[in-house]
C-alpha cells in the first residue's frame, strides 16, 4: 500500500529529503531527516540560495505518518566553510558500536554539493532523539580521493555493517 505524507513545509524554506538521509521505522513510529535552507526561485538545479546555510533536520511519526514532530538536528556540516580534505575539528571515532542495537541510527554524510572535501558521520541509541557528535569518516588505506558518503548501510552483525559511498 503507497501512502504519501507531507511531513514538513514551511513558507519560503526550501526542504528536500537528499538522497541517502534517514528514513527508519520502528512498528508504528518513523523518523526522517532532510535538509531546509532558504528557497530561491531558480530557472535550474535545486531551489535555493547555495551561499545560505543549511540545517538538518528530523521529523517524527508516532502514529505510523498521521501526525509529525519537527526538530533541527546537529547532524550539519561540522566545517562548512572548511576547505579540507580532512578538517582537524572533526574527531576520529574511538570505541565500539553495537549495529544490532535496536535503537541504533546511523547518519552519514559529505561536505559541499560540488567539491566532496570530507565526510562525517553520527550515531543515535535513541532512534535519533539525541545524536552523537560528527566524526570523520577515514581515507581508506591506499585510496587518494576523497569519498563521498551518504547514509547507506547493511547491518551484517553486531560488529560489522556494509556501507555504500562513491568518489570522483
Amino acid at each position: 500500500m503507497k501512502k504519501d505524507f507531507i511531513v514538513y513545509k514551511e513558507s519560503n524554506k526550501f526542504a528536500a529529503w537528499p538522497a541517502g538521509y534517514i528514513c527508519e521505522h520502528w512498528g508504528e513510529e518513523i523518523l526522517a531527516s532532510y535538509l531546509v535552507c532558504d528557497y530561491l526561485n531558480a530557472e535550474r538545479g535545486h531551489h535555493f540560495i547555495r551561499e545560505n546555510p543549511w540545517y538538518v533536520y528530523t521529523s517524527r511519526s508516532t502514529d505510523n505518518g498521521k501526525t509529525w514532530s519537527h526538530e533541527k538536528t546537529n547532524l550539519d556540516d561540522p566545517a562548512p566553510s572548511q576547505q579540507l580534505r580532512c578538517p582537524e575539528i572533526i574527531k576520529e571515532f574511538e570505541g565500539k558500536l553495537d549495529f544490532t542495537h535496536p535503537d541504533m541510527v546511523l547518519f552519514f554524510n559529505m561536505s559541499g554539493a560540488k567539491d566532496f572535501d570530507y565526510s562525517w558521520w553520527n550515531y543515535s541509541t535513541d532512534r535519533g532523539k539525541t545524536w552523537s557528535d560528527p566524526y570523520n569518516f577515514p581515507k581508506m588505506e591506499g585510496f587518494d580521493l576523497p569519498l563521498n558518503m551518504r547514509t547507506a548501510y547493511m547491518v551484517l552483525n553486531s560488529d560489522e555493517i556494509l556501507l555504500f559511498g562513491s568518489c570522483q
